[in-house]
């Protein structure tokens, strides 16, 4: 799986590098959606891509290798807040719609009519009695 992501991501950015056209940003833009749909980081679409810029141009700067290996951890760190994140955001949203189905259950309770002291009094001596 991984090995075919692999290469098709080198293929793909082999076209780019080569044409830079609209229609290959196209194919970037429809296979990152394949990416994310199989759960692949960030992090590993980077280290895909350097691997990438490695078997097709060879030998770069070692600083742009570095540079590589630095945007990998960046997106380590970012990855995890954004996990955080998109987790708090859907928390917020279930403590909303619970809020929201306790406000609607006290608004139904409180259109019922309350009984009045003396009713609830009387209730009570008739329930006493019939004991």
């Amino acid at each position: 799986m991984v090995q075919k992501i692999e290469n098709q991501y080198k293929e793909i950015l082999n076209q780019y590098m080569q044409r830079q056209s609209e229609q290959n940003l196209y194919v970037g833009q429809n296979f990152s959606r394949q990416l994310i749909s199989e759960n692949i980081s960030p992090e590993e679409v980077i280290s895909v891509h350097k691997a990438a810029m490695q078997e097709i141009y060879g030998e770069l700067p070692e600083f742009v290798w570095h540079s590589f290996d630095f945007l990998i951890e960046m997106m380590i760190n970012y990855g995890l807040a954004l996990q955080e994140r998109q987790s708090l955001l859907q928390r917020q949203e279930e403590l909303r719609v619970e809020m929201d189905l306790a406000a609607n259950v006290q608004e139904t309770l409180l259109k019922t009519p309350m009984p009045a002291l003396a009713d609830l009094i009387s209730d009570c001596f008739r329930f006493q009695r019939a004991r």
